[in-house]
């Protein structure tokens, strides 16, 4: 047992704590750090458990990264304000963006060059613009409550084809 005149104890060695010792933190011992001989473990039995850094935080695993919320929310956050969300709806896998009318881009690399492959146009009711090509692989099915409209333009030409129905046929 350590008794250190001091509020602080300095050690100028290494710690070395047996397999399934815990290391103990908080009056009721709520934050417990240990090692059970096969894997290492970080608890925080009450709260939040809040790791910080005043420069970029790195997780580098030599296998997979499991993140598992009982809540379902994994929130992208930037100065407390959440940007984004990945979440378990109904066991469905929901992304969205956290700020209203703001838009999901999926952006690549292509040969070098960054480009914004697809928009999702979130004022807009959720519009999808492509960068390029739109190859469908069997159906192209247009669902409307009424009148459907399909356009065709060319902004070159400053032309359109309007293709519609108003009689459902």
């Amino acid at each position: 047992r350590l008794e250190g005149s001091d509020e602080i104890n300095y050690f100028s060695k290494h710690i070395k704590v047996p397999d399934s010792v815990k290391i103990y933190a908080g009056s009721s011992q709520d934050l417990q750090i240990y090692h059970n001989g096969t894997h290492s473990f970080v608890e925080n039995g009450t709260g939040d458990l809040t790791i910080a850094t005043v420069d970029d935080f790195r997780v580098d695993a030599g296998g997979d990264i499991t993140l598992d919320a009982a809540g379902n929310d994994v929130r992208f956050k930037d100065n407390n304000i959440t940007y984004g969300y990945a979440t378990n709806e109904g066991g469905n896998f929901v992304l969205g963006a956290g700020i209203q009318d703001e838009d999901i881009v999926f952006r690549g690399n292509d040969g070098g060059t960054l480009i914004d492959a697809l928009t999702l146009d979130m004022s807009n009711g959720g519009s999808a613009t492509f960068l390029d090509d739109v190859d469908i692989g069997k159906n192209l099915n247009l669902i409307s409550a009424s009148s459907p409209t399909i356009q065709v333009k060319d902004t070159t030409n400053d032309c359109k084809l309007l293709i519609y129905s108003q009689d459902n046929s």
